[in-house]
């Protein structure tokens, strides 16, 4: 639990940096979606701290697979009076519009949080996140295990040789390739450490804001010949395809 403890704050710092009165305005009301709450730990956190900590406009939704979770946390919410956190059981890969009425009105900041979605479904959140065109998006992944699947290396042979290799390369390509994408499509892409290696291994958070530019189709330039190399095929870049966004 200290563990997890120190994961959920120092999330929720970076959150915060990106989250200021000072930038965004004072009247804006925040609308969050957390794809994949699970317990919501993470979510319930990030509602006290902005509607009761900072007094901030806050509207959560948090989404997840396992109805019995949902129901739980939706009890909680109203245990503790949290009149504007709900949560919904879906699918992330399958849902046709935000959980949030107020999603993209004027005077809202919009934003997308993903705490160790497995796998492929931290894809599916950030092509939601395009798609619906969040603010800010933040999210850690979990396991990766697309592009390991896919890994066959035409002249860097060596980093397949070695199976923990293979997945540590497929892990950071994964994230790499992800934040890449993201700036091909208007948003301004950092990976940071988000807690210490002590307390998770999987301590990479992708952070981005969506740009005033258009959409940064020479960005996709740089990627062509780590995909062409590896023979890699992500699913968010497919999505993208797919959506119309590449």
């Amino acid at each position: 639990m200290n563990d997890r403890f120190r994961k959920i704050n120092s999330f929720l710092e970076l959150m915060s940096d990106e989250i200021r009165v000072e930038r965004i305005g004072g009247t804006a009301e925040f609308n969050i979606i957390d794809f994949g709450c699970g317990k919501s730990y993470l979510t319930f956190v990030i509602y006290h701290y902005l509607s009761k900590v900072r007094k901030l406009r806050t509207r959560i939704c948090g989404v997840d697979s396992n109805a019995d979770i949902v129901k739980t946390c939706s009890n909680a919410a109203i245990k503790y009076g949290y009149d504007s956190l709900s949560f919904v059981h879906g699918d992330i890969a399958a849902l046709p519009e935000p959980p949030i009425s107020d999603w993209g009105k004027p005077g809202t900041m919009n934003i997308i949080v993903c705490l160790h979605a497995c796998d492929t479904a931290t894809d599916y959140a950030l092509f939601n996140a395009v798609k619906w065109k969040a603010d800010l998006i933040f999210a850690a992944p979990c396991c990766q295990h697309e592009l390991a699947a896919q890994m066959d290396p035409r002249s860097l042979k060596l980093f397949a040789e070695y199976g923990i290799i293979k997945e540590r390369v497929a892990a950071l390509a994964t994230d790499a390739i992800r934040a890449k994408l993201l700036e091909c499509v208007g948003y301004k892409a950092q990976i940071v450490e988000f807690t210490g290696m002590e307390h998770t291994p999987k301590n990479l958070l992708i952070r981005a804001k969506r740009s005033k530019t258009k959409a940064n189709a020479s960005a996709f330039a740089s990627l062509k010949d780590v995909l062409d190399e590896f023979s890699f095929e992500p699913m968010l870049l497919k999505l993208l395809r797919e959506g119309g966004f590449t």
